[in-house]
């Protein structure tokens, strides 16, 4: 079993994360993941991988050096393990909701193949052994739990059952129980569980079956602090989500509501770390030509799409959704830090891309129906057509003087002089090749009201290459391949994909829209 290294992060390694910033940078609404860590009263919280990985279900090591969790690759559900020292992800194959053994040389964690069995492996990634519980009605929300003497494994399916850590051999200790989180107190000798729905959604029960009782109403997932003192929660409430602590006697103790879920104790009880899902619409994304982990670019909860690559490689042009106004925005690769070059454009989806100039001294866009440009240093906006048609998606053409751009019509040139030429009737979009040999557009299929993808180059009649595309095709440096998004009905999202020229196409990352390629020698 391989250990790739993953794109990771912590304070002080995001140079490393910037350095390796795939080629193609996308716009995805996907509600992420990543692994938040805070003091136990919630202050001081920090992003642990701000990756877009869609990272969750965080367990911190014995020793405090790493954090184990679950991400999903764009295919599956895998194990990461993250050395806090160094900032480095360590990818340790398929699995879901790991916890450690208490010496700190073991993982349990949930098998991602059909999420009906528990499964033990070494912290490597070695020597893994499917424990043979499938019929205990484990389920994809089934959250187990090592005990501290090492011996036995908790976990809720059909009801509270333990496991013996070496055979597997398990027994039903509870009848009452829904698949979520079992955690030890740290004498081994109480559980507590999620029980619920029902008068209480949380409870706690003796290892040997006795002494049930209910703890909250409030909250899923516990987890025990290391004293033994406080149980944390998480707060299922989509307006308000958060972390809940209770008391053993369930009194509520804090409400921690930043966004976070599924918390773990740092070994002392000092800190927690978790899950916080990221919400308020899309964000920008870069990734490589095949499907692999990606790297986000923008944080917030702002609104970021139509990305652009400047000429150098070093800063993305996009729109940016802010307080009820739609930006012209920069973004600056290696240090992530953005600034607002148009404070207010009238775009009203907000996602019509700009476009460079070669040189990268002017950003060109499209505002109140017609084309503008503005210095990418900062400066005045100036307006270049006046129209009574709505004008958009500019692009400069390969003789890197005249402007394409397209309208109601289909797509067109301007050039200098001001003259028009129709390049191709009825396109909605479009983009020509670095070498300006060739042009990718999108046409309406009349009967499906959805738009195809062709190519043509030169005089050559064009060749249809993909159906259902969304967005302007984007060329990869060579000119040999287009990267694009296209909508799927199973079940209907928008799905980033590569084709060559003749049609065949990978999937890259789902629910992805308006692509661009980085462009050559960067």
């Amino acid at each position: 079993m391989g250990a790739a290294l993953l794109a990771g992060s912590v304070a002080g390694a995001q140079a490393r994360e910037t350095a390796a910033i795939p080629p193609i940078v996308f716009a995805s609404g996907q509600l992420d993941r990543d692994l938040v860590v805070m003091r136990e009263n919630g202050s001081h919280k920090r992003v642990l991988t701000p990756a877009g990985r869609d990272d969750s279900d965080p367990s911190w090591s014995p020793d405090g050096l790493r954090i184990a969790f679950s991400f999903y690759n764009g295919r599956r559900s895998r194990i990461g393990l993250l050395e806090l020292g160094t900032g480095l992800v360590r990818d340790l194959g398929d699995g879901f909701n790991p916890d450690w053994s208490p010496d700190g040389r073991r993982l349990v964690f949930l098998e991602a193949e059909g999420f009906d069995d528990l499964m033990t492996m070494n912290a490597n990634g070695t020597n893994r052994r499917r424990l043979g519980l499938d019929e205990t009605g484990i389920a994809d929300e089934t959250d187990p739990a090592w005990a501290p003497d090492g011996a036995e494994i908790a976990f809720v399916g059909d009801g509270l059952w333990v496991a013996d850590a070496r055979t597997g051999k398990a027994r039903r200790i509870r009848a009452e129980g829904t698949p979520g989180a079992a955690t030890w107190s740290p004498d081994g000798h109480t559980i507590a569980f999620d029980c619920g729905p029902g008068r209480f959604n949380v409870c706690l029960v003796r290892s040997d079956g006795t002494r049930f009782r209910g703890l909250t109403r409030k909250g899923s997932h516990p987890n025990w602090s290391p004293r033994g003192g406080l149980i944390a929660t998480t707060r299922q409430d989509v307006l308000k989500p958060g972390i809940l602590v209770f008391r053993t006697n369930g009194k509520l103790v804090r409400a921690l509501r930043n966004g976070s879920a599924r918390p773990d104790w740092s070994p002392n009880g000092k800190r927690l770390v978790a899950e916080r899902e990221l919400v308020g619409g899309p964000r920008l994304y870069a990734t490589g030509s095949s499907r692999g982990s990606m790297a986000r670019l923008t944080q917030g909860s702002f609104r970021d799409t139509a990305a652009s690559w400047a000429p150098d490689g070093q800063s993305i042009a996009f729109r940016r959704h802010v307080h009820g106004r739609c930006t012209i925005t920069i973004l600056d690769t290696e240090s992530h830090k953005a600034r607002t070059l148009v404070r207010r454009t009238v775009d009203l989806a907000c996602m019509d891309q700009p476009t460079w100039s070669p040189d990268g001294r002017r950003v060109y866009y499209s505002s109140s129906g017609d084309l503008w440009w503005v210095p990418s240093r900062g400066g005045r906006p100036r307006r270049l057509t006046r129209s009574t048609q709505r004008e958009q998606s500019p692009r400069v053409a390969p003789d890197g003087s005249s402007l394409g751009f397209v309208d109601g019509d289909g797509a067109w040139l301007l050039m200098p002089n001001g003259v028009r030429t129709r390049l191709v009737p009825g396109a909605v979009d479009f983009s020509w090749s670095h070498d300006g040999r060739s042009i990718a557009y999108l046409l309406w299929d009349g009967g499906n009201e959805e738009a195809d993808l062709y190519v043509r180059a030169g005089s050559a009649d064009p060749r249809k290459v993909f159906d259902a595309v969304e967005d302007a095709p984007s060329w990869s440096p060579d000119d040999r391949r287009l990267a694009f998004s296209y909508t799927t009905t199973r079940p209907e999202t928008s799905v980033l994909a590569v084709t060559d020229l003749v049609g065949n196409a990978t999937d890259l990352v789902d629910d992805a829209t308006q692509p661009d390629w980085r462009t050559p020698g960067t």
